[in-house]
């Protein structure tokens, strides 16, 4: 990405070079020998080296005119597009994410604490600790662990 290279053609990619290629926005093309033959015969061509790469059509165009079809996951096509990551691929759907957890909240009230407790050292919201109230015996290490976060 530092030299400006935005794609890479070729036959095959190893599975962890696509992810990685993915994750940092750099669009892999694969296409058939052939394909990638004639392109290769076009790049060492002064007068023909120039290749364009239409994302949204799929399409490698060649400066002779020559049109070449890729194919690519329609996720993965929209974030290249759109310039986004993965973290902003899911804070893209943010609304979606913040819509599910109130409908899982409201038909499973019993996952969701009524009370929020704080360390009393740090200030530490612990949801979870209001469960274990009366779940702890007495005078065991975890209880008092348990008794020095709650308030």
């Amino acid at each position: 990405m530092q030299l400006g290279i935005r794609a890479i053609i070729g036959t095959t990619f190893a599975g962890i070079f696509n992810d990685n290629a993915a994750n940092n926005g750099l669009l892999l093309i694969s296409m058939e020998p052939e394909e990638v033959s004639t392109l290769s015969a076009l790049a060492v061509d002064p007068t023909r080296n120039r290749l364009a790469i239409d994302l949204p059509a799929q399409m490698v165009l060649a400066a002779n005119g020559t049109r070449f079809e890729f194919d690519i996951s329609p996720l993965r096509k929209d974030a290249l597009v759109r310039g986004l990551d993965a973290i902003g691929t899911t804070l893209d759907q943010a609304d979606a994410i913040h819509a599910f957890e109130a409908r899982h909240h409201a038909t499973q009230p019993w996952l969701v604490p009524h009370t929020r407790l704080r360390s009393a050292a740090n200030g530490v919201h612990l949801p979870w600790a209001a469960n274990l109230r009366g779940q702890i015996q007495p005078g065991s290490s975890e209880r008092r662990v348990h008794e020095r976060l709650l308030i």
